[in-house]
């Protein structure tokens, strides 16, 4: 079996690489974007909820604690005991 080197082949061959090349440049541009974009907004999120602070220093944020006044179980929504039904 005789391999035999035209340059119609290789043309497409090195088109195609090229092309390859091209997109996975691009591909990483976007993600090396998209990451730095959406890591600066995550940052700032979590400086608004620090902000909101804790008011029984149970380490669940105000917004997030179901009982901001009186310190409980993270795991609970920041409530101790039970977790209190809605009305």
């Amino acid at each position: 079996m005789k391999l035999t080197k035209n340059k119609k082949s290789m043309d497409l061959t090195l088109g195609t690489i090229a092309v390859a090349v091209v997109v996975l440049v691009t591909i990483f541009v976007l993600l090396y974007t998209f990451t730095n974009l959406f890591g600066k907004q995550r940052g700032q999120i979590n400086e608004q909820i620090t902000a909101v602070g804790d008011l029984d220093n149970d380490g669940v944020s105000n917004i997030f604690d179901w009982c901001p006044c009186q310190a409980g179980d993270p795991n609970n929504k920041g409530c101790p005991g039970d977790i209190p039904k809605a009305k």
